[in-house]
């Protein structure tokens, strides 16, 4: 077994156990899309009643955010009532069954009047210029000048009840839709103008705001970046991305690919972008002075090689190194339908690719190499699915063809997709993708000859066939058991108990 994606280690954090965590050094969270985070806890204090409200602030992510979906304590979702306003600020109150006990003399007012919360908390998304109110109003130490600036954050105060939170510190996470992006495409959006960026879950937008951004990214100039809806242009990665595929037989839709996730400020430029990349089977390249960006789908080849316009023989390898070739394929992805927590997809096993890998003479086909795919960014199975079908697909694309042709080829770039016609092997418009492009000088073959510049091309065969996908290819993944820990401490009273009277003689020796 293979894993792919060597950088993935940079978002490991998203398949792991997501909660808020106290920390010195913790660097600031980077997230795209909706995704669950933990978050870091940058302040907490008792108070009340013989310290019997803990206080808690907890720092989401290091920019302004679209919107706190859910919080949640352990692995329960947090239901609130209409919130009240308290300090200037709104504050809701968990509604939950467990989180209310109208017998603890401590329990907070909740918007409805009863006194009876055990939760409250208050969220501030990061665009804000001012302290939160509730925090100042409430929490110990948190005065005006806590102001977070540039950071979304969570002011919470828990009050002690041992059946609610099992008597030990709670365990807080929280699902958010994240950063806001600049698109292209709206004409209403201004680069490098954060208050006319919307959010989107686009990888490719995801990309270009990475390799833009002047706080934690690659610092590229607009005018450093391909925004044209030609090859390689952002415009046209970002409508890829946003194309509709049908997912069953009732009609349910989803976009092409999203991407879903989070990093930190201190991650690896290279594995950030590799591990958005893998939502999108993406590739960025830097070519004639800018970013350009390919996802998975198939292109329409704009140019012709045919015998008239090669300059000397080309060199052809057909095969590859058995250990390279796989059969078979696993991604792990980010499920969003359980608790956005590590699952494996169905294993994909291709039949003809198995029975080509395995040796003559064996009696059945059993020569099974299983490629694992990470996926940090992706959070539906049905995209999975489909990213690690391409992806094993793509892995046999191993013929590869190299020549000297004229110099006009040197408009192809790496990615773009060209036509072969050659005779003598058979080729007739067979696809090949440019895997490298380069001046070479070349004096016709002998000496004396007047030296020209000519095209290398580095070419490696690709298909439209391997991003094909149909809605009957998908398969049901066995449900994990997704229980779990929901943090509910509390005992049912016993039922369907009887009182039977026994007589007992006690008697003497």
């Amino acid at each position: 077994k293979k894993k792919k994606n060597k950088g993935i280690d940079t978002s490991r954090g998203n398949f792991g156990t997501k909660f808020a965590a106290r920390t010195s050094t913790g660097p600031r969270i980077i997230a795209y899309g909706e995704c669950r985070v933990g978050g870091t806890i940058s302040h907490i204090s008792c108070s009340g009643t013989d310290n019997n409200i803990l206080n808690m602030v907890v720092v989401i992510a290091g920019h302004e955010i679209e919107e706190l979906v859910n919080v949640r304590i352990h692995d329960t979702v947090v239901t609130k009532d209409g919130g009240q306003n308290i300090g200037g600020a709104t504050v809701f109150t968990a509604t939950n069954s467990k989180f209310l006990n109208s017998d603890n003399d401590n329990a907070f007012q909740r918007s409805t009047g009863q006194s009876d919360g055990l939760f409250r908390f208050s969220f501030t998304d990061g665009g804000h210029t001012a302290a939160n109110g509730f925090g100042v109003n409430q929490i110990p130490s948190f005065g005006s000048n806590s102001k977070g600036l540039g950071c979304a954050y969570v002011c919470m105060q828990f009050v002690y009840d041992a059946e609610a939170f099992g008597g030990g510190f709670p365990n807080v996470s929280f699902d958010i839709k994240g950063k806001k992006l600049y698109d292209p495409r709206d004409s209403n959006h201004t680069f490098g103008d954060e208050s006319t960026y919307e959010y989107s879950d686009n990888p490719a937008l995801i990309v270009l705001d990475y390799i833009t951004n002047t706080q934690y990214g690659l610092k590229a100039l607009e005018e450093e970046c391909n925004l044209t809806t030609g090859a390689g242009g952002f415009k046209s990665a970002a409508n890829t991305c946003d194309q509709t595929v049908t997912i069953n037989a009732l009609g349910h839709t989803e976009k092409r690919y999203t991407a879903n996730g989070f990093v930190d400020m201190s991650a690896s430029g290279t594995g950030v972008l590799e591990s958005v990349l893998s939502s999108c089977i993406g590739d960025l390249t830097y070519a004639s002075g800018q970013f350009n960006l390919f996802v998975g789908a198939a292109q329409t080849p704009s140019m012709t090689i045919n015998d008239d316009n090669l300059i000397g023989p080309p060199t052809i390898q057909t095969s590859t190194p058995d250990r390279q070739l796989f059969n078979s394929v696993k991604s792990v992805f980010v499920d969003k339908n359980n608790k956005f927590t590590a699952t494996d997809a169905p294993i994909l096993e291709n039949a003809s690719f198995l029975s080509a890998d395995t040796p003559t003479g064996e009696s059945s086909a059993n020569f099974k190499k299983l490629l694992e795919v990470q996926l940090p960014f992706t959070t539906s199975q049905h995209t999975a699915q489909r990213i690690q079908k391409a992806t094993l697909n793509l892995s046999r694309n191993v013929q590869t063809f190299s020549a000297l042709v004229n110099i006009e080829y040197m408009r192809l770039q790496p990615n773009d997709w060209v036509y072969v016609t050659n005779s003598r092997v058979g080729y007739d418009a067979k696809v090949f993708k440019v895997a490298s492009t380069s001046l070479e000088p070349y004096n016709g073959g002998g000496e004396g000859e007047a030296v020209s510049l000519v095209t290398k091309l580095n070419l490696v065969e690709a298909s439209a066939a391997s991003f094909d996908y149909v809605f009957n290819e998908y398969s049901t993944p066995i449900d994990d058991d997704t229980g779990g820990d929901d943090g509910d401490n509390s005992i049912s009273p016993p039922t369907g108990l009887t009182l039977t009277q026994q007589g007992v003689i006690e008697g003497t020796s």
